[in-house]
Protein backbone atom coordinates (compact mmCIF):
# COMPACT_ATOMS: atom_id res chain seq x y z
CA UNK A 1 0.00 0.00 0.00
CA UNK A 2 2.97 2.41 1.20
CA UNK A 3 5.15 0.97 -1.36
CA UNK A 4 4.98 4.34 -4.17
CA UNK A 5 4.60 6.71 -1.62
CA UNK A 6 7.45 9.55 -1.58
CA UNK A 7 7.28 10.17 1.93
CA UNK A 8 7.87 6.20 3.05
CA UNK A 9 11.10 6.36 1.51
CA UNK A 10 12.40 9.25 3.12
CA UNK A 11 11.78 8.08 6.22
CA UNK A 12 11.33 4.37 5.79
CA UNK A 13 9.02 1.92 6.49
CA UNK A 14 9.94 0.87 9.73
CA UNK A 15 9.86 4.56 11.20
CA UNK A 16 6.57 4.47 9.53
CA UNK A 17 5.46 1.86 11.46
CA UNK A 18 6.65 3.11 14.38
CA UNK A 19 4.47 6.01 14.09
CA UNK A 20 1.70 4.28 13.43
CA UNK A 21 2.03 2.22 16.90
CA UNK A 22 2.76 5.30 18.82
CA UNK A 23 -0.35 7.32 17.63
CA UNK A 24 -2.41 3.84 18.43
CA UNK A 25 -0.97 3.40 21.82
CA UNK A 26 -1.16 6.74 22.91
CA UNK A 27 -4.65 7.26 21.52
CA UNK A 28 -3.50 10.38 20.81
CA UNK A 29 -6.30 10.60 17.93
CA UNK A 30 -9.16 10.25 20.48
CA UNK A 31 -10.13 14.19 20.21
CA UNK A 32 -9.44 14.37 16.00
CA UNK A 33 -12.61 14.55 14.03
CA UNK A 34 -11.91 13.24 10.50
CA UNK A 35 -14.19 13.91 7.66
CA UNK A 36 -13.46 12.57 4.00
CA UNK A 37 -14.76 13.57 1.32
CA UNK A 38 -14.34 12.49 -2.69
CA UNK A 39 -14.36 8.49 -2.39
CA UNK A 40 -14.21 8.35 -5.96
CA UNK A 41 -13.94 4.47 -6.43
CA UNK A 42 -13.09 3.38 -10.31
CA UNK A 43 -16.06 3.47 -12.97
CA UNK A 44 -15.19 -0.13 -13.83
CA UNK A 45 -15.29 -1.67 -9.84
CA UNK A 46 -17.68 0.30 -7.83
CA UNK A 47 -17.46 -1.89 -4.75
CA UNK A 48 -13.83 -0.42 -4.10
CA UNK A 49 -16.13 2.48 -2.76
CA UNK A 50 -17.70 -0.24 -0.32
CA UNK A 51 -13.88 -1.42 0.66
CA UNK A 52 -12.57 1.51 0.77
CA UNK A 53 -15.09 2.73 3.21
CA UNK A 54 -15.25 -0.31 5.24
CA UNK A 55 -11.18 -0.11 5.46
CA UNK A 56 -11.09 3.82 6.88
CA UNK A 57 -14.20 2.86 9.04
CA UNK A 58 -12.39 0.22 10.56
CA UNK A 59 -9.35 2.09 10.88
CA UNK A 60 -10.75 5.04 12.26
CA UNK A 61 -12.57 3.10 15.17
CA UNK A 62 -9.07 0.98 15.98
CA UNK A 63 -7.39 4.52 16.47
CA UNK A 64 -10.39 5.66 18.55
CA UNK A 65 -10.90 8.39 16.21
CA UNK A 66 -13.38 10.57 17.50
CA UNK A 67 -15.78 11.25 14.66
CA UNK A 68 -15.49 10.62 11.19
CA UNK A 69 -18.05 10.57 8.70
CA UNK A 70 -16.77 9.14 4.93
CA UNK A 71 -18.89 10.42 1.50
CA UNK A 72 -17.98 9.45 -1.97
CA UNK A 73 -17.87 12.02 -4.43
CA UNK A 74 -21.12 14.01 -5.60
CA UNK A 75 -21.93 17.57 -6.78
CA UNK A 76 -20.01 20.58 -5.15
CA UNK A 77 -22.91 22.27 -3.55
CA UNK A 78 -23.46 18.74 -1.54
CA UNK A 79 -19.88 18.52 -0.44
CA UNK A 80 -20.10 22.40 0.78
CA UNK A 81 -23.68 21.60 2.56
CA UNK A 82 -21.37 18.35 4.64
CA UNK A 83 -18.52 20.11 5.46
CA UNK A 84 -20.33 22.79 7.25
CA UNK A 85 -23.19 20.61 8.72
CA UNK A 86 -19.91 18.58 9.93
CA UNK A 87 -18.25 21.65 11.33
CA UNK A 88 -21.39 23.00 12.76
CA UNK A 89 -21.80 19.44 14.59
CA UNK A 90 -18.85 19.01 15.64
Amino acid sequence: MFKNMDFVQTIGKTSLIKIIMVIFQREILKNLDVLVLEINPSPKDKDDEDVIKTYLKKWFEEMKVNKFELYNSDLPQYTKTRIDKFITNG
